[in-house]
């Protein structure tokens, strides 16, 4: 059994991806982790998941690399992979997305936490790279979920998250397949269940590669990048009003 499972959603990350799978590897392995990286491929269109296979080649880490039937979106390629890394029994499962934009040599951190005493752990972000528009929707969600639950949120959305495996597993079973933001659920049923939460401090890097608004979001106008995204962040609102613990 693995002591850590990496839990990865991608979708045409080509031109990062090997940089971030070759970061986070050297920074675990330093801390003489070896985890297994579960990389779930949202049906990209560019090549990669090529480069996903040939990077892995020269990695200390394991990494299983596995496709959508059909294009999904973000949350159930995200729960797909948190589902493989839970099943794979390591004692801790972290989520990172694969744009790198977290410091690698910090992630021990959270890793620590959660073999120690906390249930989950949130990387809390320093100094946001994102654009201003990606800043307010997270202050919009933030006030939001405090309003409606009545607890604190300070990084709902954060990219970098770990859980005792069995804390999650137990997580999973109340959000639905087809969610359009499972990792916000998680943190608002973890706070509402009382869990032992810890917030960590990390460092925000612009992401890996040339896209900086996301693969997701992506088009050659960057008008229609961030009206890609207002649309998605409303669907997830609607989702969001309706879900209940």
């Amino acid at each position: 059994m693995n002591s850590l499972a990496i839990a990865m959603p991608v979708f045409n990350e080509a031109d990062g991806i090997q940089r971030t799978l070759n970061d986070l590897d050297a920074a675990l392995s330093s801390k003489s982790e070896s985890p297994v990286i579960f990389i779930q491929d949202d049906c990209s269109t560019d090549n990669t998941r090529e480069l996903v296979i040939e990077c892995s080649k020269g990695l200390k880490s394991v990494v299983k690399l596995e496709i959508n039937k059909k294009n999904q979106g973000h949350g159930p390629t995200v729960l797909r992979a948190y589902e493989r890394a839970a099943e794979s029994g390591a004692l801790v499962v972290m989520q990172l997305d694969s744009d790198g934009q977290f410091d690698p040599s910090e992630l021990i951190s959270l890793i620590e936490a959660v073999r120690g005493d906390a249930d989950v752990a949130i990387g809390l972000r320093k100094s946001r790279s994102d654009p201003w528009y990606r800043k307010i929707l997270t202050f919009s969600l933030k006030t939001f979920l405090t309003i409606r639950y009545f607890r604190s949120f300070k990084d709902p959305n954060s990219p970098v998250r770990a859980f005792k495996n069995e804390i999650l597993r137990n997580l999973l079973k109340q959000i639905p397949n087809s969610a359009l933001i499972p990792n916000i659920y998680l943190v608002v049923i973890a706070k509402q269940q009382n869990l032992s939460f810890e917030e960590i401090p990390i460092s925000h890097r612009v992401r890996n590669g040339d896209e900086k608004t996301g693969s997701t979001w992506a088009s050659k106008s960057k008008v229609k990048s961030i009206l890609r995204l207002l649309k998605f962040s409303l669907r997830a609102f609607q989702e969001l009003i309706s879900f209940k613990i």
